[in-house]
């Protein structure tokens, strides 16, 4: 995806981009969904890149590695990835995200 834009409306978290300026952002995201069952579910990995490039300001670059489990499809899944932002200002961390849903039908 590839996104223009024009006079952000807020902040942007871990990049510098903020209220007011204009930037352009795009990102890819590949995943694969095994078609086998592992246990009750399936397994998921996938990549993602992201960068977001505020005019008159430091570059940022996300990068994460991670993976979904569905339990039930897409009602229920589990999720964990790890990403690596690296700012052109050497402001770089890494974030790591756990998620998890309850089915509704329980």
């Amino acid at each position: 995806a590839y996104i223009d834009i024009e006079h952000c409306t807020q902040n942007v978290k871990h990049t510098d981009l903020s209220k007011g300026d204009d930037a352009e952002t795009w990102y890819l995201m590949a995943g694969y969904l095994f078609p086998n069952a592992i246990g009750p579910g399936q397994i998921q990995p996938y990549v993602r890149y992201e960068t977001v490039d505020v005019d008159g300001e430091d570059e940022t670059d996300f990068s994460t590695l991670g993976f979904n489990y569905y339990l039930k499809g897409h009602s229920c899944k589990l999720s964990a990835d790890y990403t690596n932002v690296d700012q052109d200002s050497g402001d770089d961390h890494d974030i790591i995200t756990l998620q998890h849903c309850y089915p509704m039908n329980r």
